[in-house]
């Protein structure tokens, strides 16, 4: 029993470890500085400490990745022409197609990642992980990365 608890346990952590650093570079690419810091803020919520909380919260961030890149479609390029005018309206068209492409795939791997994780927090008999950060309570902002 505890050979299969253990192959859980390092499954779900590999995959979730995988899934987490393949949604990261999926974000930084989406060049949203906005969305880059939603996503981190999100990440340090309380780890899921089971697999249907996992999917459940995977789930929500899938959602919401679609939704901010449907959005950022519309939305990217009226903050534009607003703060920029014409030149502004034409960078916010590439800013949210580029978000169309890479929001949504950002929300798929945190799906895949906080599920991966669920199932490992709930097949582990410590939780949560020592050395982990895991409230969002925990995070303060020092400075603004700038991802351009």
């Amino acid at each position: 029993k505890s050979l299969v608890r253990s192959t859980v346990v390092g499954f779900g952590d590999g995959i979730g470890k995988l899934a987490g650093s393949v949604g990261s570079t999926l974000a930084v690419l989406s060049m949203d500085t906005d969305y880059i810091e939603k996503r981190n803020v999100s990440s340090l919520e309380t780890e899921p400490q089971s697999m249907a909380g996992g999917v459940k919260s995977g789930a929500k961030d899938l959602v919401a990745g679609v939704y901010d890149g449907v959005t950022g479609v519309v939305q990217k390029p009226i903050e534009g022409f607003q703060h920029q005018g014409v030149g502004g309206l034409v960078k916010g068209l590439g800013s949210g197609f580029v978000g169309l492409a890479f929001k949504p795939m950002t929300g798929l791997s945190d799906f895949f990642s906080k599920s991966a994780i669920g199932m490992r927090n709930s097949a582990s008999p410590t939780q949560p992980q020592p050395n982990q950060q895991t409230k969002k309570d925990d995070y303060t902002p020092t400075t603004k990365r700038n991802y351009r």
